[in-house]
């Protein structure tokens, strides 16, 4: 499992960015892709999930907070990472406990 990351981005699109790591490039999607840096340090707290049509994708947080609303928002059912994804974009998880 991969649960945390810490390296370089190198190319940021619009949900998710290519963060170096030691030579190795992970595919992370990201909520608020658009406010990482290219060419920045970064580190990411990180959740592995598996679809069983796409295979593995990647998610990335930049805390620990964040990750653990992911996770108990991905726990509803009929309610995946994509959405899990959109509404950690709209609002963070702080805000998120808050409401």
């Amino acid at each position: 499992m991969i649960d945390f990351v810490v390296g370089k981005t190198k190319w940021v699109s619009e949900k998710s960015i290519l963060v170096m790591v030691n030579g190795i490039g992970f595919s992370i999607h990201v909520p608020n892709a658009q406010k990482i840096q290219e060419d920045a340090d970064i580190e990411l707290y990180t959740h592995m999930h598996w679809n069983q049509e796409k295979g593995p994708s990647l998610f990335g947080f930049q805390s620990e907070l964040d990750k653990t609303i992911f996770l108990m928002i991905i726990e509803c059912p009929k309610v995946g990472p994509s959405i899990a994804l959109n509404v950690l974009s709209g609002i963070g998880g702080q805000q998120f406990l808050e409401a």
